[in-house]
């Protein structure tokens, strides 16, 4: 049985650095066992870098330097994505958000995980898509398929 691909949010990678507990962490450690493979667009791991850099202590930005290497999340390229899904997208999400959704679909992933409530999971304008795949939560996501891993 192949492991469940995972298409990660910024906000998954910072979560996972600043707390040895919960869901984002839990996510970094089962990639490096292998037992998720974890794919997200070097625009979140930049983002994610600068967070972490500015807002947080140098042993948090460790840790998610050795996250990032165990885990070792592949990096999904923006360079096929079509000018209309561009705009799409640009209608639906904050412009910050917008190579993370496109990321999202281009990873072909079918599970799409942050903890970005407003942009993303409570977003009303992403209905009107049929997203390829499933939006959840680091949390969400464990409770329905840890046991299947």
């Amino acid at each position: 049985m192949s492991a469940p691909q995972i298409f990660v949010d910024a906000n998954v990678l910072i979560a996972a650095a600043a707390s040895d507990r919960g869901g984002s962490r839990f996510l970094l450690e089962l990639s490096a066992d292998h037992k998720v493979d974890l794919f997200t667009v070097r625009y979140a791991l930049e983002e994610a870098a600068r967070n972490v850099k500015n807002k947080l202590s140098q042993d948090v930005l460790t840790t998610y330097e050795k996250l990032l290497l165990d885990g070792a999340p592949a990096i999904v390229s923006l360079g096929g994505v079509k000018l209309s899904m561009h705009r799409v997208v640009s209608a639906l999400v904050p412009h910050k958000d917008i190579p993370i959704l496109l990321g999202a679909f281009a990873s072909r992933c079918p599970y799409f995980v942050t903890l970005d409530q407003v942009d993303f999971l409570k977003n009303e304008k992403l209905t009107i898509l049929p997203l390829p795949f499933a939006m959840l939560t680091p949390g969400d996501f464990l409770q329905k398929h840890y046991r299947k891993l």
